[in-house]
């Protein structure tokens, strides 16, 4: 895996924290010091990607300026998400070009220090999956979006973006980072728009199965952040400064 690329969707404007970011760029909103989409970044790089492509709004000219061409020696580019249509659609933008596989990190996501990701890729690696997921395990009455059902063995049986009761039964979600196989592009390709108008990916991760690939989940070691809210920022703090 190493020398790969890595895609980050990082279009998001984060409504819901205006107040912190003054309607600019979710990934610019300051935690623990410093932009969202840095710890991201810093992630990547521990990882050994060998470059990233950031996905970004149309006409976003603020994230070009805080990070420039590179990041700790990796080349950034930087890929317009014209309009919101969903993060299927953003991962294939980031995603154009690139033949081999490739790893995809959320934006908006916070890991605490001694999360470990390696796993994802060492059972991407093994050969016999098209992808791998992070995911978390919850209480059933907390899986929102992106559940995920794995069996015993840790294959991913169904995928579903917006669970019903069943669903949340299965008691894990996607945690924010994947390993992909090159599949996935014709995957992200064939996705529908869902009933929110968006192209979800983990319809696109449904669709590797459909095609008999085989597709493998790694529990989340720990804690981790999805920065949506004020009360979520101050959760991510705590973390990065424990």
């Amino acid at each position: 895996m190493k020398g790969l690329r890595a895609v980050v969707p990082a279009a998001g404007r984060g409504s819901r924290l205006r107040a912190r970011t003054g309607g600019g760029p979710k990934g610019l909103v300051q935690v623990a010091g410093r932009p969202l989409l840095a710890h991201v970044l810093d992630r990547l790089v521990e990882l050994d990607a060998s470059a990233v492509s950031v996905v970004v709004s149309s006409g976003d000219e603020a994230i070009r300026r805080c990070f420039g061409a590179e990041w700790r020696g990796r080349p950034l580019r930087y890929v317009e998400q014209g309009e919101p249509l969903g993060l299927a659609h953003a991962v294939a933008l980031g995603a154009q070009g690139c033949q081999d596989s490739f790893l995809v990190m959320h934006g908006d996501v916070v890991f605490a220090p001694g999360v470990e990701l390696h796993p994802v890729i060492d059972r991407f690696e093994r050969g016999d999956v098209a992808a791998c997921l992070l995911i978390e395990r919850r209480e059933p009455e907390r899986v929102g979006r992106g559940a995920v059902h794995v069996d015993d063995e840790g294959r991913v049986r169904g995928l579903m973006e917006y669970p019903g009761t069943e669903e949340q039964r299965w008691g894990r979600v996607a945690a924010g980072f994947y390993a992909f196989g090159p599949e996935i592009r014709e995957a992200l390709d064939s996705v529908e728009p869902s009933p929110a108008g968006e192209l979800e990916l983990p319809a696109a991760v449904r669709r590797l199965l459909e095609w008999g690939h085989g597709v493998a989940a790694v529990d989340l070691e720990g804690e981790r952040v999805n920065v949506n809210t004020p009360v979520d920022l101050d959760r991510a703090e705590r973390l990065l400064r424990t």
